[in-house]
């Protein structure tokens, strides 16, 4: 009798049982170990990207009316401890989609000799409380300006808040006002008193 007989003999079909149950129990131990890993890495890149929030969630801006008929305000809210920069305010219907190329509709709005009345630059702005004046432009229908901003925070990362506060990370204004033909903006903000 040659050894392959003799294994065939002693094999029972239990052992044939027990290591299936033993593949299968490694399969899924696998199976779940990499499933382990991918929740893991995604609560890390949300955790990663909260951190990343941090300082841009205390950023906010909102608009007064002030009944006044040249101008109304937008106050421009930094609750955190440290300055934002380039802090870019651009006046936009409320009738626009919230997005990023909503700026490009300035250059529709404005001429080189007004450009400064549809936005608001600032080099640095402390924490607190700030106002600008923005356009009171009105149309029929409702339809009037309304306040998005771009911002750097002190982390160096550039972030857009739309006219619905929500908050999306972008390029910075260095990058993003070329590509929309808009000037540079070189007018410092003096704050209304």
């Amino acid at each position: 009798m040659n050894k392959i007989s003799q294994v065939k003999e002693n094999f029972n079909p239990k052992d044939w049982v027990t290591v299936t149950v033993s593949i299968l129990a490694l399969a899924t131990s696998f199976a779940n170990t990499i499933f382990q890993m991918k929740v893991n890495f995604d609560n890390q890149q949300n955790q990663k990207n909260q951190d990343e929030k941090v300082q841009a969630i205390n950023v906010s801006h909102w608009y007064n009316n002030v009944e006044n008929d040249d101008y109304d305000k937008v106050t421009i809210n930094n609750s955190n401890r440290n300055a934002i920069y380039d802090v870019f305010v651009f006046y936009v219907s409320n009738r626009s989609e919230g997005k990023l190329s909503d700026i490009s509709k300035l250059v529709q709005y404005a001429s080189d000799d007004d450009f400064d009345k549809y936005c608001d630059y600032f080099e640095i702005l402390p924490p607190g409380e700030t106002t600008a004046k923005m356009p009171a432009d009105r149309a029929m229908g409702g339809e009037r300006f309304i306040s998005e901003i771009i911002f750097k925070d002190s982390n160096g990362v550039t972030w857009f808040r739309n006219k619905n506060g929500n908050l999306e990370k972008c390029s910075s204004i260095y990058k993003i006002l070329p590509k929309y033909g808009i000037p540079a903006p070189y007018f410092q903000y003096e704050p209304i008193k």
